[in-house]
């Protein structure tokens, strides 16, 4: 039988998609605080996180957030690595 999400991951994947859209379309369009929504990354990050530690059997579900986790940590690692 194949596992099901709960409510909580659902709306993690949701939250996510949202962030990763609105990261590509600030990168696209070159707007202003396009620095902010890339400092929100981390929301990919940690729902994969998240989700991988609360349903260790849907790992088939999620496997496409592994893609947006690696965007998430290819967008941050510039702002933790940068020096002023």
């Amino acid at each position: 039988m194949e596992p099901s999400l709960t409510k909580t991951e659902k709306i993690a994947i949701v939250l996510t998609g949202l962030v990763m859209a609105a990261s590509t379309f600030m990168k696209f369009q070159h707007l202003l605080g396009a620095g902010v929504v890339r400092i929100l990354m981390i929301i990919p990050i940690a729902s994969l996180v998240f989700i991988l530690i609360k349903n260790k059997e849907a790992k088939k579900e999620v496997s496409f957030m592994l893609y947006w986790a690696f965007y998430g940590i290819t967008e941050l690692l510039p702002l933790l690595t940068q020096h002023n």
